[in-house]
């Protein structure tokens, strides 16, 4: 009878191995397995390519200043370029500008984007732009310069401030002890852009301030009609 126990329990042992490897073989396989990937749900958002952007050819050689800046024609849909450009600009003080301006630009007179043209050569596109902020009724006014450099002519790969150019007017008037005073200063920011080629593009910059007026608290007759000029700043920009 003990024999008969003892046989029995030592097949009940080897059943137990048995069930455990068999397990173990299956675990090991289903392991072997790559299981599917699950479906990820992606934002459809359209492809997005500089071709898309509204910029008329404009050659190297040109030179531009913040006085003919109206001659170029503005965006005909302004509102997908500025989501186009969120989309293509990399980071950079412009996309932010953009990002934090977007329902601003193009809604009043104060915030506005301008194309100013498309330089090619070969496979490098360079697109030029202006961001132009109003500061107050009086006009004074600030322009930033961009150029976008693609090398492929599908993203943008770069940002760079070419310069700024600006109109700060002032206005005082008055009378003291019956003398009159009527005092108008502009300071200007004037800058001229020469596009030589991709690695050569010269920024000129200079300040102006212009008084106009008369001021009778000091001569009876006293008219003021004067101008100083700040010192040329010269920049060479490579926008590769």
């Amino acid at each position: 009878m003990k024999k008969f126990i003892s046989n029995q329990g030592l097949l009940i042992a080897i059943l137990i191995m048995v069930f455990i490897g068999c397990n173990e073989d299956s675990i090991k396989e289903n392991s072997d397995k790559v299981l599917p990937e699950k479906n990820i749900i992606q934002p459809n958002l359209p492809q997005v390519h500089i071709k898309d952007l509204e910029f008329q050819p404009i050659e190297f050689g040109l030179n531009l200043n913040n006085m003919n800046l109206s001659n170029f024609p503005k965006f005909s849909n302004l509102d997908q370029t500025k989501n186009d450009l969120i989309q293509l600009l990399p980071e950079s003080d412009l996309k932010i500008w953009i990002a934090s301006n977007k329902d601003k630009i193009g809604n009043n007179d104060w915030f506005n984007i301008q194309p100013i043209g498309k330089l090619k050569i070969e496979k490098i596109q360079l697109l030029i732009v202006a961001s132009y902020e109003k500061f107050s009724q009086d006009g004074e006014e600030y322009i930033d310069y961009w150029c976008l450099t693609s090398l492929d002519g599908k993203a943008i790969s770069k940002v760079t401030n070419l310069g700024y150019s600006g109109i700060y007017p002032k206005t005082e008037s008055g009378s003291e002890k019956g003398s009159e005073y009527l005092i108008k200063t502009i300071e200007k920011e004037n800058l001229k852009l020469e596009l030589h080629k991709p690695d050569s593009i010269v920024s000129i910059h200079q300040n102006f301030t212009i008084r106009t007026g008369y001021d009778w608290r000091v001569d009876q007759n006293l008219k003021i009609n004067d101008s100083t000029a700040a010192p040329v700043i010269t920049q060479v920009f490579s926008v590769l």
